[in-house]
């Protein structure tokens, strides 16, 4: 049975013979992988991006040869394959990461995740999107300023939109520059949420105040 649909992209159910190979014998992997990219990134393309732009804004500098990258908790970065291509690309011990903490549970050797105290930038990010949406409306539905949020497909364009406007280069250096400072505040509160720098809000709201049932955070500092 062959599928009708126009999409050359669509999946072909017909004997041995009939796939992307042998439709695009000089580039099957290219012509899916660019129209799959429209869409998605697959988390080793994400890497080879993160190594060759780091690499590239180091270059010259003192640590060229040693810098250390940050990413968050994403489940597919800390994957055993996708390990394997950081440690392809040089940079398997060059990722901040837990190395003593954690130890047999599922965050040894990871990062436990994403906590507001630690990055403000993505609260940044959010104000920027709700105020370009409200500052937007006066134009009329379809305009090219106009920022649109009614559709998944509108998002990640306004979202990419509003990445040009925060968090600003500014923010991202205090974020960096104060990382330490944060960290010992977090271990001061027994790894719960600092009260007076909280910017939870929705589950995250939620959990945290499941969670201080459980094991109460000291007095805001």
């Amino acid at each position: 049975m062959r599928s009708r649909s126009r999409d050359p992209f669509a999946g072909v159910w017909d004997e041995l013979g009939a796939g992307y190979q042998e439709r695009w014998p000089k580039t099957w992997e290219a012509k899916p992988k660019r129209k799959l990219n429209q869409k998605l990134v697959t988390v080793t393309d994400l890497m080879d991006h993160i190594a060759r732009v780091s690499t590239e804004a180091y270059a010259g500098a003192a640590r060229a040869d040693d810098f250390a990258i940050f990413h968050g908790g994403l489940s597919a970065w800390w994957e055993a394959e996708a390990q394997a291509h950081m440690k392809a690309l040089g940079f398997e011990h060059r990722q901040i990461r837990n190395i003593t903490a954690n130890k047999g549970t599922r965050y040894d050797g990871k990062i436990v995740g994403y906590s507001p105290e630690m990055y403000r930038g993505f609260a940044d990010l959010k104000a920027a999107i709700m105020a370009h949406s409200a500052y937007t409306t006066a134009f009329p539905i379809g305009d090219a300023h106009r920022f649109n949020l009614g559709t998944p497909n509108e998002v990640p364009r306004f979202i990419e939109r509003a990445y040009a406007a925060a968090p600003t280069s500014k923010r991202i250096v205090e974020d960096t520059l104060v990382l330490p400072m944060v960290l010992d505040r977090i271990i001061e509160h027994k790894d719960t949420v600092v009260e007076d720098e909280a910017l939870r809000h929705g589950r995250c709201l939620a959990k945290q105040k499941t969670w201080e049932t459980l094991k109460p955070n000291k007095a805001p500092l």
